[in-house]
């Protein structure tokens, strides 16, 4: 039996089709997993090249929890809006846990773009560290502007 496709559902079901497709054509006769939310698993339970849906909670800052599944897998697919998947690391640190033989990003929705378990893990590292900073200089651009707001204000 050939191993599973599990495809992270990062985007609406529109831009799903075309990852679908490209799964398809890429790993023939393997059963495609989607992961997805449990309200919005009822409008993919008709599309035929689904083999099984796998439903995930995801919180108000999306993929919080580590994905599970039972299944050893051929691949893992994340559907993501542009080439380099920037914005997508809170989905990549939720696969780390899968049991896996290859990662991809579909960018554009049909793209597959591999990646090894190393770069996968880099760029999620990287993403985080870059919003880590990204929230410290917007702190410190804040109380910079609030106090020359307060200089200006006392002048007057």
């Amino acid at each position: 039996m050939k191993l599973p496709i599990l495809i992270i559902r990062t985007v609406s079901v529109e831009k799903l089709a075309p990852v679908l497709d490209a799964c398809a054509a890429r790993w023939p006769g393997h059963p495609l997993m989607v992961v997805t939310s449990p309200a919005r698993g009822s409008e993919l339970r008709t599309d035929p090249r689904i083999t099984e849906i796998v439903p995930y909670a995801t919180g108000a800052t999306g993929f919080e929890q580590p994905i599970t599944c039972d299944h050893e897998l051929e691949a893992v697919v994340v559907p993501v809006a542009n080439r380099g998947g920037s914005g997508y690391a809170n989905v990549m640190r939720a696969c780390r846990g899968l049991r896996t033989q290859t990662w991809f990003l579909a960018s554009y929705s049909r793209e597959l773009t591999a990646l090894s378990r190393t770069a996968w893990n880099r760029r999620s590292g990287m993403e985080l560290a870059l919003q880590c900073i990204s929230n410290v200089l917007g702190v410190l651009w804040g109380a910079w502007v609030r106090w020359r707001i307060r200089i200006a204000n006392t002048a007057r």
